[in-house]
């Protein structure tokens, strides 16, 4: 019966210890993912604004070129 406690204590032990550490990894992609959603969200309204100055500035170019 002991070896049979020992035994199921380790097994729990390598379970536990594998669940803290994918608690772990899953953290970490959750901030590495958040990161990267902030990042995209930057771009898309750089992009936004981007097109926006391209639109103002586009006309003025063309009537400079006629002129």
């Amino acid at each position: 019966m002991l070896m049979y406690d020992l035994e199921i204590a380790v097994r729990v032990s390598v379970v536990e210890e594998g669940t803290a550490y994918l608690r772990m990894f899953v953290d970490e992609i959750t901030l590495i993912r958040s990161s990267l959603e902030m990042a995209c969200k930057n771009l898309l309204e750089k992009r936004v604004l981007l097109e926006k100055n391209h639109k103002e500035v586009q006309p003025k170019e063309e009537t400079a070129l006629i002129h």
